[in-house]
């Protein structure tokens, strides 16, 4: 027999579906519940396809018979309603004749006629008011049901109704003519009469003496009527019932017993929205018949009356809609069908019994000794007899035990024997992982061998002390947690390794990353990882050298420039400043003149004053600060670059801030050196192809390192903009990227930016353009509103 652990080995390793699937999967996949199943199937299928091409069948003819039906009640009842209707305006005829004289003569004739009229009303359980107003609209006598209750109301509670539409409509009649109104709410004393009573008016004139008309007779009958005759159409079957008038108008109630006494009255344009297209227009027309929608089925008629020719007829047609469904189902006898369908699978069930017993009796025993091998009773045999086909599959069975048994002896002396060879294994490879922790530990580089998922398996001494800032314990931790900026997506191919550089509290570890495996196999990785912070700091102290070097010499060279420009621009303008003055101390010239003489003379002050701030490169230059303002400075340049400007097709504008922006601190004649400076230096990038240059300044809540608040000048162009690499350099003297220019333009303007504490930054998109801001230092005096706007509209 097998030992305990070979028997737990292998009754962990087959499982059977039968007790491990549940009770309903298990019952879906055993081979009797399918027979069954097929069964049921056999006997289901026939009597279904059978059950669905007859009720299709019935179905179809039923709903021909009950549109056929359906369109016959519906046309009866308009019949029905047309003739009701001539028969109350021949008794309201009637009914007028006697009135007359008998309304407007005496009391005592006054009240035979309303003896009359109640008797009248009595016999018509329609009649909701019979009434006789006089010409002006006051009522002279009035019949009323309340409660089932007919009774004539006293003189008091008479109302006049001159407000009323139906009476200046009616009495537009003459006598013998019949009004019929449209379906509305009964009102009393002017406001709508709750519980609400829908109530249809026929009114006709009465006669007088000739010709004249004496007043008007008017019965109120109740349009529950109406709608409960219609509404019985629909009897049983959930339906609703339309009255659709020539108005506009619509009346609808569906055949919910809860709301049997509710009424809902609507535009007919909404009820349109609800029917195909045409179909409204049809009714609307005087159409009868059915019409078969998705779900229900329409029957409609008109109501024809003998007056409908009179301008003052109202329309009327009828409209049942039910529901296909419910009258289908309540013709269909379906218990019949579900019984017989019942009794099909009762029986197929019996059969199907019947014939998985006879076959899965041996097959179930085959199946338990199938689970006792499955459990380690290799020796279990079955023991079926007979020579069907199930026989001779239970012998087959006992030889494939047989087979079983001995295959897994031989299994199991074979484990064993690979049990001793990996326990040998094992230990060769203890004494080598032993012996290369070893050096690895005594290397002076940190390591650290990483999985698949970039967590840390391993870290000698080394390596825990390069990272001890971060922790002690490193070990499982992901080196994501460590080195922030790692991302091992950007490591494509490291077969041959890469160098990064890893920036550590401070500290700059000069990491080579390697696979931990063949080609081919990515299960982690190895990093070996040493300080190299004091390298990377001489380096970058080295480059700063030989800038700051190469810096002083070019400084050096510009300050030996500038001294030879002042000599020899010095005297000349000297000399123009004499003339000029000379000039300007005249009394014969020209007040004109003298304005542009004195212009002229400022730009000779300012001009020497440059070639004092050129020489500033090789020796300081003393500042006059002061408050400016910028738009005086700006006009200035404005006419000195104009001219230049147009001759290349360029617009220069100035967006002037708003009048009450403070001034800047500023040496003027520099600062008027530097904004000369920018627009020259736009103009000559932009001299191919025209464009326009913008000078602003939008004054924004910036504090620089000094706790100064600052405005923002800028100096913006159109041109092709300036490159990256270009950016870096356009401020060190000499560099310049055309053929004629100097390369002092944009080193002066930052020169005169430090000795003024002023910061700028340059943007240049890749659309092109470049702005140039200046961020100024303000008079502090004139800086308690942080935040002034600027006028959009710039000004050229």
């Amino acid at each position: 027999m097998p030992s305990s652990h070979a028997l737990q080995t292998a009754s962990s390793e087959v499982v059977l579906p039968t007790r491990a699937a549940p009770w309903l999967a298990r019952l879906l996949h055993s081979l009797p519940a399918r027979i069954h199943l097929g069964f049921v199937l056999m006997a289901l299928l026939p009597m279904a396809a059978m059950a669905l091409i007859t009720t299709n069948l019935a179905v179809q003819s039923l709903r021909e018979e009950a549109s056929r039906h359906l369109s016959h009640e519906v046309t009866n009842k308009a019949i029905a309603l047309t003739h009701f209707l001539e028969q109350v305006e021949s008794e309201l005829r009637f009914l007028s004749v006697s009135a007359g004289r008998a309304a407007f003569g005496g009391e005592e004739q006054l009240a035979q006629l309303q003896k009359d009229y109640l008797a009248f009303a009595e016999n018509y359980p329609f009649i909701d008011q019979l009434r006789v107003l006089a010409e002006n609209g006051s009522e002279r006598l009035r019949i009323e049901r309340r409660d089932g209750v007919v009774r004539g109301l006293p003189a008091e509670r008479l109302q006049n109704k001159s407000d009323r539409y139906y009476l200046h409509e009616a009495m537009r009649l003459r006598p013998g003519e019949i009004y019929m109104s449209p379906v509305d709410l009964n009102e009393e004393h002017g406001e709508v009469e709750l519980p609400e009573r829908p109530v249809v008016r026929l009114a006709t004139p009465l006669a007088g003496e000739g010709e004249e008309k004496a007043g008007l007779l008017v019965v109120n009958l109740s349009a529950h009527f109406f709608l409960d005759s219609i509404q019985r159409l629909s009897s049983g079957t959930g339906g609703t019932a339309y009255l659709l008038q020539s108005n506009g108008l619509y009346l609808k109630r569906d055949g919910r017993p809860e709301n049997i006494q509710s009424f809902d009255i609507r535009p007919l344009d909404e009820l349109g929205s609800q029917l195909p297209d045409g179909l409204l227009s049809e009714i609307r027309a005087g159409a009868q018949g059915t019409r078969q929608l998705d779900k229900t089925i329409v029957a409609f008629a008109p109501v024809s009356r003998q007056g409908d020719f009179l301008p003052h007829s109202m329309r009327w047609q009828i409209m049942v809609e039910l529901p296909k469904r419910q009258l289908i189902a309540s013709l269909l006898n379906v218990p019949l069908l579900y019984s017989a369908l019942a009794i099909t699978v009762l029986f197929a069930l019996l059969a199907g019994y019947m014939v998985t017993r006879r076959i899965f009796t041996p097959l179930a025993e085959l199946g338990r000794q199938t689970e006792r091998i499955a459990g380690g009773e290799l020796s279990s045999r079955t023991d079926v007899q007979g020579e069907d086909e199930i026989s001779i599959l239970a012998q087959r069975f006992n030889y494939m035990a047989e087979r079983v048994e001995q295959l897994y002896w031989n299994v199991e002396d074979r484990r064993q024997r690979l049990d001793r060879q990996v326990r040998e294994r094992t230990a060769e490879l203890e004494q080598e992982r032993h012996y290369l922790s070893l050096i690895i530990s005594q290397v002076a580089d940190g390591i650290l061998v990483l999985d698949a998922n970039d967590r840390i398996e391993l870290a000698n001494p080394a390596a825990q002390a390069l990272l001890a800032t971060v922790t002690q314990d490193i070990e499982g931790v992901p080196l994501s947690e460590l080195w922030r900026s790692w991302s091992p997506d950007t490591l494509i191919n490291i077969e041959d390794g890469c160098h990064l550089d890893w920036v550590l509290e401070g500290r700059v570890l000069a990491v080579h990353i390697g696979p931990r495996s063949p080609a081919g196999v990515t299960d982690g990785r190895v990093l070996v990882c040493r300080d190299v912070t004091l390298e990377r700091e001489m380096q970058v102290q080295r480059r700063e050298l030989d800038r700051h070097i190469f810096h002083t010499e070019k400084m050096n060279a510009l300050g030996e420039l500038t001294v030879g420009i002042a000599h020899e621009v010095g005297n000349p303008l000297a000399g123009m400043k004499v003339v000029i003055q000379a000039v300007l101390s005249r009394d014969d010239i020209p007040e004109r003149v003298a304005r542009q003489l004195a212009r002229v003379e400022r730009e000779v002050d300012r001009l020497t004053s440059f070639v004092r701030s050129f020489r500033g490169f090789s020796a300081p230059h003393e500042l006059n600060i002061r408050p400016c303002s910028l738009d005086e400075m700006v006009d200035d340049v404005l006419l000195w670059t104009r001219k230049e400007a147009s001759a290349q097709g360029i617009t220069i504008g100035y967006r002037r801030c708003a009048p009450d922006a403070p001034d800047l601190l500023a040496d003027p004649n520099m600062l008027k050196q530097v904004l000369l400076n920018l627009v020259i230096n736009a103009i000559q990038a932009m001299s191919s192809g025209g464009g326009r240059i913008t000078i602003s300044r939008c004054m924004r809540s910036i504090t620089g390192p000094d706790m100064q608040v600052r405005g923002v000048i800028c100096v913006e162009d159109s041109g092709i903009g300036i490159p990256p690499d270009v950016q870096r350099r356009i401020f060190e003297p000499f560099y310049t990227t055309r053929p004629q220019g100097s390369g002092l333009g944009l080193a002066i303007v930052r020169k005169i930016a430090e000795q003024h504490g002023v910061e700028i930054r340059v943007h240049s998109p890749p659309e092109g353009g470049a702005r140039f801001e200046l961020l100024w230092p303000l008079d502090k005096s004139a800086t308690e509103e942080p935040i002034i706007a600027c006028i959009k509209e710039p000004h050229s």
